[in-house]
């Protein structure tokens, strides 16, 4: 589904990607952990074509991603950007609605199935009581939501999301997260998230990527990739692991250094 290799990119000589090589399956949930700094958004970037790698390459279904035209990765590929959408002063179903520009004609406004699509994703993310309201009288938290079900509404096979419980509470991340996952799983789309909470991204991604300072440190299952004394050395934390009593997957308990006199 998705294959990257050997992919570097660097800024004013500053290697901020160094050699990442990994692939997702077709209805897989990738995880991207790691500190700030350690090139998890410039990732998402390149993996979105918003950049260029200046080495390596990116393949959708073997397909080179430079061969896509705009609409054709658009059809391919829903992106949520860090910082989901502006408060622009449009309805939130008018931003539903954005996701389906993939598939209209220049000529043509939206159609019946562009309808159906947007009132059945405002259902399934608990938007429709406010898709008149306008964007610029939301929430920061209200508007995240709006911008992910606008990805939902390009129907793509894959969804790249930087930080998609940004400005939510831990309510709404939970339940956000349930129907993210409840859309992969009845679109069989592939999934690739950053994440900067640990035990949600090891509840709800099959595999993580663990990155540190530009190169892949760890990638794997929960088990495979979590370990204290990795997660010491690259967060300077030192964190008590447990298994999720109903999961079975690590979990990661902070713990607070002893205060020096």
């Amino acid at each position: 589904m998705l294959d990257v290799k050997g992919v570097c990119k660097s800024y004013d000589g500053n290697r901020v990607l160094d050699d990442i090589t990994f692939e997702v399956k077709r209805g897989e949930c990738l995880g991207i952990i790691g500190p700030n700094g350690s090139g998890k958004s410039t990732l998402i970037r390149i993996l979105s074509a918003m950049e260029k790698p200046d080495q390596g390459e990116i393949r959708i279904h073997q397909v080179p991603i430079e061969k896509f035209t705009a609409k054709e990765l658009a059809r391919t590929m829903a992106v949520l950007s860090q910082g989901g959408l502006q408060p622009y002063p449009v309805t939130v179903e008018e931003a539903v609605m954005m996701g389906r520009y993939p598939y209209q004609k220049w000529y043509r406004q939206e159609s019946r199935e562009d309808q159906r699509v947007v009132q059945k994703i405002l259902q399934e993310t608990g938007l429709s009581e406010m898709a008149d309201r306008y964007l610029d009288e939301l929430s920061g938290g209200e508007r995240q939501r709006v911008a992910i079900a606008r990805a939902m509404a390009q129907e793509p096979d894959i969804m790249l999301l930087d930080e998609p419980t940004t400005f939510l509470d831990i309510g709404y991340q939970i339940s956000l997260l349930n129907r993210l996952k409840e859309w992969q799983r009845k679109n069989a789309s592939t999934m690739v998230m950053v994440l900067h909470d640990l035990n949600l991204a090891i509840q709800y991604c099959d595999r993580i990527l663990l990155m540190e300072k530009g190169k892949v440190c760890k990638w794997g299952s929960g088990h495979e990739v979590i370990d204290a004394a990795v997660l010491h050395r690259i967060y300077g934390v030192r964190p008590v692991i447990i298994e999720h009593p109903q999961l079975k997957v690590p979990q990661i308990i902070l713990q607070s250094e002893p205060v020096s006199s």
